[in-house]
């Protein structure tokens, strides 16, 4: 009885995902993202496309504070991996960004007095497979998560 219990949870869990609220911020510059700051921004609008990465944009409040973000499939553990720079830059298991103010973009539609409230933080996120994904987004010692479905 025990064993169908465990079961039948695990079958509950596996069936949904909670997700971060949907919150369209800053309408005319970027698309609805996902979170309550920080936010993500997927250019994919959540479909998964094997071996090819996620154009996606984090979005700060600003900071100059390291900001670190993880990510993982909820019931599986199975971990994404990260590319900012060019095309050539290398791919890794965590976003490490020492200063996001230096790095923040501005994209288009956005002034450069967003900056003052906002960071942009472009990447590429490589999903292993479609599912529930928890990011973990620590600034300086302040940690969030957003979650994401990748369908």
């Amino acid at each position: 009885m025990l064993f169908v219990l465990h079961l039948l949870i695990v079958v509950a869990i596996k069936g949904s995902c909670a997700l971060s609220p949907l919150e369209n911020i800053l309408p005319g510059v970027v698309g609805p993202a996902r979170g309550v700051g920080p936010w993500l921004v997927d250019g994919s609008d959540g479909r998964w496309a094997q071996d090819a990465p996620t154009k996606t944009l984090w979005i700060l409040r600003t900071t100059h504070e390291r900001t670190v973000i993880r990510g993982h499939e909820v019931n599986s553990w199975m971990t994404t991996r990260f590319q900012t720079g060019s095309p050539d830059s290398a791919i890794t298991d965590a976003m490490v960004v020492d200063n996001p103010w230096r790095d923040s973009v501005i994209p288009g539609g956005a002034t450069r007095e967003m900056k003052n409230h906002y960071l942009f933080l472009p990447s590429q996120v490589y999903y292993p497979g479609a599912g529930c994904y928890q990011f973990d987004v620590t600034v300086g010692d302040r940690h969030e998560t957003i979650t994401v479905e990748i369908k």
